[in-house]
């Protein structure tokens, strides 16, 4: 039930690491959908085992009683499970991987977002916080010109102007 590839087809000198991590992930997942698989079935088998010993306890206990019982008797189902069966839980396991896959991307995605937005949050304050200290430092120039200025046009020469 459970295939084994050999480790040499993974470490080929031609493949990358991405693409032997990648292949070795690969064999991993199927591994693991073979051995879901094989409890799958051994489950269904002694669910088959317990429904087949009630028919036999049923058919003992009514031979015993010499007469029938209003009871029904159990179906007993194959033995073992079909082909489609063991298909279906491989596309069940598959389609919840895929599930989970999205579902992790979409996470990234949304986290991704929320982490530009508040880089871009962050950005707009720094700017802002820029242009109000520049506005902050064009107030003072202007308020020590027009001080200079003022105190120029009151101040009188030390030295009065000989050509007058």
């Amino acid at each position: 039930m459970f295939s084994y590839y050999p480790a040499q087809s993974i470490y080929s000198s031609n493949l990358s690491p991405r693409d032997r991590y990648l292949s070795a992930l690969a064999e991993a997942k199927a591994a693991e959908a073979d051995y879901l698989a094989a409890e799958a079935a051994q489950r269904e088998e002694e669910d088959y085992l317990r429904r087949r010993l009630a028919q036999l306890e049923y058919r003992k206990r009514d031979n015993f009683l010499g007469s029938r019982s209003a009871l029904p008797v159990p179906t007993v189902p194959a033995a073992y499970p079909s082909y489609d069966h063991l298909y279906r839980v491989h596309q069940q396991i598959a389609e919840e991987e895929e599930r989970r896959a999205e579902a992790e991307l979409a996470q990234r995605r949304r986290q991704d977002h929320a982490l530009r937005q508040l880089e871009a949050a962050r950005i707009h304050q720094a700017r802002e916080a820029a242009q109000q200290r520049r506005i902050k430092e064009q107030k003072e120039a202007a308020a020590l010109t027009a001080l200079l200025e003022q105190s120029l046009q009151v101040a009188e020469p030390i030295y009065p102007s000989r050509h007058k």
